[in-house]
C-alpha cells in the first residue's frame, strides 16, 4: 500500500482493515499535510465526522528526493519517541493512533494546520523562546 492522494480507495481499504477507520467511516479527502522531505505525509478528512488524522509513511529514500537513500526504520524511531514522552509533553505532541510496521505506516492525531516556522529565517520575527525552552526543559 503506497500513501498517495490518488490512492484514496486503497488507503481507505487498508486503514479500515487495520481498524483505524470504523466500518461506517470513509475517507472524504486525502491531501498534503505540508511540505515534507523525508516521508509521505497526508492529512485525511474522515466522513461523516469530519475529523482529521495524519498518515505518514516511510520509504527507503527521501520522499522529496527519491535518488537519496534513507533508513526506512526512521518512522518507527519517531513513533517510539512520541510514545515515550511524559504526560506533560503529550499535550504538545501528536498521539500515535496506529502503526503498521509491514507498510512503514503510522496514523497520528492531527494537531491542525500549524505554522512550520520556515519563514523566521527570512524575517526578524522573534520566536516563542519561552515556550520552546519550557518544552525542552520538560523533555530533559
Amino acid at each position: 500500500m503506497d500513501l498517495f492522494t490518488h490512492n484514496k480507495e486503497q488507503v481507505e481499504a487498508h486503514t479500515k482493515a487495520l481498524g483505524w477507520l470504523s466500518p461506517d467511516e470513509t475517507l472524504n479527502k486525502l491531501e498534503s499535510a505540508g511540505e515534507g522531505n523525508m516521508n509521505r505525509t497526508l492529512r485525511a478528512t474522515i466522513a461523516p465526522s469530519d475529523r482529521t488524522v495524519i498518515f505518514k509513511q516511510a520509504v527507503p529514500f527521501v520522499a522529496k528526493f527519491p535518488d537519496i537513500p534513507a533508513p526506512i526504520e526512521r518512522l518507527r524511531v519517531e513513533t517510539s519517541f512520541y510514545k515515550s514522552l511524559s504526560s506533560s509533553l503529550e499535550r504538545l505532541t501528536p498521539k500515535v493512533l496506529g502503526e503498521d510496521h509491514s507498510h512503514h505506516l503510522v496514523c497520528y492525531e492531527d494537531l491542525g494546520r500549524l505554522r512550520d516556522f520556515r519563514d523566521v529565517y527570512q524575517s526578524r520575527e522573534k520566536l516563542p523562546l519561552s515556550s520552546i525552552l519550557e518544552w525542552l526543559s520538560e523533555l530533559h
